[in-house]
C-alpha cells in the first residue's frame, strides 16, 4: 500500500510508504487531506523528487480499468464503474497494467474501485401542481442527522456508504458494488471518514499480493 503525497501547494509528488506517513505525521510535518485514496499534505515547501509514472487505461465497454506505473512498482490500480449496475471484474486492471508498459510492475494487491453517481441535479419541484397553486419539492434534504447521501462511514469497523436515509436516524448501507451492509442502522453508531462527493472511491483487494513481479508474462526459458 502506498501513502498519496501533496506539496504545501497541492501537487502531486511520488507516493511513500505508511511508515514515512506515519512519521511526518506525528513530527507535524503533514497532515491528512483525503482519506480514500490516503493522502498526506506537507506543511513545507519540497518540489519533490519524481520518477516518470506511465499510466495505463483499458476502455472496456462496462469498465474502465486505470493503472499507474513505473518499471518496477504499481502505484495505483482502480476499477472504474461508469454510472449502471455491473458485475466487478478483477482482470481489467491486470490488463490496464500492461497498456502502461510496466507489465511485471510489483503490486501489493491494494486497488480501487471508482464510481461516478448522480447527486442533486433533478428538478427542484414535482410537475403536479397542488391545490393553493404549490408544487412538491422534488429533492431530498441535504442534511438527515448530519449526513449526507452517499457519504463515506465507519460502521462496526467496516468502511461503507451511505446508499439511502430516514429521517428517523436510520441508514442503508453497502459497498459500491451494492453489497448490503446493514438495511437500517442507528446513525449514532456511524463515524464519518470522508463526506459524500459525485466521484466515490472504496479502497479493496482482489489482486493477491505479490512479492515479486506478477507473472503475467509466460517465464523466461
Amino acid at each position: 500500500m502506498f501513502v498519496y503525497v501533496l506539496n504545501c501547494n497541492g501537487k502531486p509528488l511520488m507516493p511513500c510508504r505508511p511508515r514515512k506517513a506515519r512519521l511526518l505525521l506525528r513530527a507535524g510535518k503533514a497532515k491528512v487531506v483525503k482519506m480514500v485514496p490516503f493522502t498526506l499534505q506537507l506543511h513545507y515547501g519540497s518540489s519533490g523528487y519524481k520518477q516518470e509514472v506511465s499510466l495505463g487505461i483499458d476502455a472496456g465497454t462496462r469498465h474502465i480499468g486505470v493503472s499507474a506505473t513505473t518499471e518496477k512498482a504499481v502505484l495505483f490500480e482502480a476499477e472504474v464503474q461508469p454510472r449502471i449496475d455491473l458485475q466487478e471484474l478483477l482482470a481489467i486492471c491486470i490488463d490496464a497494467r500492461c497498456i502502461s508498459g510496466n507489465a511485471l510492475a510489483q503490486t501489493d494487491g491494494t486497488r480501487y474501485l471508482i464510481k461516478w453517481v448522480r447527486r442533486n441535479n433533478r428538478h427542484l419541484h414535482k410537475a403536479t401542481i397542488r391545490k393553493g397553486g404549490k408544487r412538491q419539492r422534488n429533492t431530498a434534504l441535504k442534511y438527515v442527522q448530519g449526513f449526507r447521501l452517499f457519504d463515506c462511514v465507519a460502521y462496526q469497523g467496516q468502511v461503507c456508504f451511505v446508499f439511502s436515509r430516514r429521517s428517523s436516524g436510520y441508514f442503508d448501507l453497502r459497498l459500491l458494488d451494492g453489497t448490503k451492509i446493514h438495511a437500517s442502522a442507528n446513525c449514532k453508531h456511524l463515524t464519518i471518514i470522508q463526506k459524500a462527493h459525485t466521484c466515490l472511491m472504496e479502497r479493496r483487494g482482489g489482486i493477491p499480493p505479490t512479492g515479486s513481479a506478477v507473472g503475467i508474462l509466460p517465464p523466461k526459458s
